[in-house]
């Protein structure tokens, strides 16, 4: 995202067993829908957690394991708008 406005990026740590997702870099304002969006592209997913204290980092787990790994090398580094 470019532009006006400030960004929130995340980070992966790894895919832990299970197809659940390290979320890292997240600003206090982080969504649950905003984060749903992103994660449902590449599967089904069980449960977004958002942590909020302290805040900047959730999990999203998939169903299957291998939507996990995908979401993982689409979205590492990307960015999303606030």
């Amino acid at each position: 995202c470019r532009g006006g406005g400030p960004r929130r990026g995340w980070e992966k740590a790894a895919v832990a067993s299970g197809g659940r997702v390290y979320v890292g870099n997240l600003g206090t304002g982080a969504g649950k829908g905003e984060l749903e969006r992103a994660f449902s592209y590449y599967g089904p997913l069980r449960t977004v957690w958002i942590a909020r204290n302290p805040p900047g980092f959730a999990f999203v787990e998939f169903e299957d394991p291998r939507d996990a790994e995908d979401a993982v090398l689409g979205l590492d580094g990307k960015y999303v708008h606030a």
